[in-house]
């Protein structure tokens, strides 16, 4: 990662809650993508930078984690075939280091 990511990251994980996304992983093989997830979340906690963990429940039932996995699948698909809500979702991230350098 590149260093004002970590430190747009350092300073934000403590006021709100981060959830790493792999811009263009469309683009990528699955394998790429498993690589480049898997070096990114290295990163981040070497950097000791919190993200966001879903709560487990133990008594979570079978119809629940298929609707969450369900939500997640189209969540993740509705932002590759969205650019105009990716580009938002750049902006909000710009607009936050404006405000957090302030």
């Amino acid at each position: 990662m590149k260093p004002v990511d970590i430190e747009f990251m350092r300073r934000l994980h403590t006021k709100v809650n981060l959830i790493p996304i792999i811009a263009k992983s469309d683009t990528m093989t699955d394998d790429e993508v498993l690589q480049f997830k898997a070096r990114i979340l290295s990163d981040i906690a070497h950097h000791h930078i919190d993200i966001y963990q879903a709560p487990q429940y133990e008594q979570e039932d079978e119809e629940t984690l298929a609707e969450n996995e369900e939500i997640i699948v189209s969540l993740s698909n509705l932002l590759k075939e969205n650019t105009k809500l990716t580009k938002s979702i750049r902006f909000l991230a710009r607009f936050s280091a404006k405000f957090l350098s302030q």
